[in-house]
C-alpha cells in the first residue's frame, strides 16, 4: 500500500524529472532558434551582396551613358560602394581609373574645364591613394 510519504517521494521525483525535461526541451529551443537566427543572417548577408554586387555592374554600365547626370550618379554610386565595403576598393578605384583614361576630360561648362564626374572620380581615387603619398 502507498503511504503518504511514498506519495511525497513519488511526487519529489516526478517534479524533478519534470524540471529536467523542461530544461532540456528549452535548451534545444534555443538551439533551434540560434541556427535560425544565424540562417537568417546568412541570407540577408548574401542579399546584401548580391545588390551590391547589381549596384556596382549597373553603375559601370551608366558610366558610359552620354548623359552626365546618369554618369555623375553612377559615379556617386561607385564612390558610396568604395567607400562603405572595402573590398571593393580597389576594383571601384580600378574602374575609376580606365573611365578617366577613356574620357574626353575637358568640359567648357565647368568651372576649370573638368567635368564633374570625372573631378568626382579624380577626387575618390586621390583619397584612396592618400596614405600612398605620405
Amino acid at each position: 500500500m502507498w503511504t503518504v510519504q511514498d506519495s511525497e517521494i513519488l511526487r519529489n521525483y516526478a517534479i524533478v524529472f519534470g524540471g529536467i525535461l523542461g530544461i532540456g526541451i528549452a535548451w534545444w529551443r534555443g538551439l533551434a532558434a540560434s541556427r535560425q537566427a544565424k540562417s537568417s543572417s546568412d541570407q540577408v548577408e548574401i542579399s546584401r551582396r548580391d545588390h551590391i554586387s547589381e549596384l556596382f555592374s549597373k553603375s559601370i554600365e551608366q558610366l558610359s551613358n552620354q548623359r552626365a547626370d546618369i554618369r555623375l550618379g553612377a559615379v556617386y554610386t561607385l564612390k558610396r560602394i568604395g567607400e562603405e565595403f572595402p573590398e571593393y576598393k580597389t576594383p571601384v578605384a580600378n574602374v575609376f581609373s580606365f573611365f578617366i583614361r577613356n574620357t574626353s576630360i575637358a568640359d567648357q561648362d565647368e568651372p576649370g574645364g573638368i567635368s564633374k564626374d570625372v573631378a568626382e572620380a579624380l577626387d575618390y581615387l586621390w583619397q584612396v591613394t592618400e596614405p600612398v603619398r605620405d
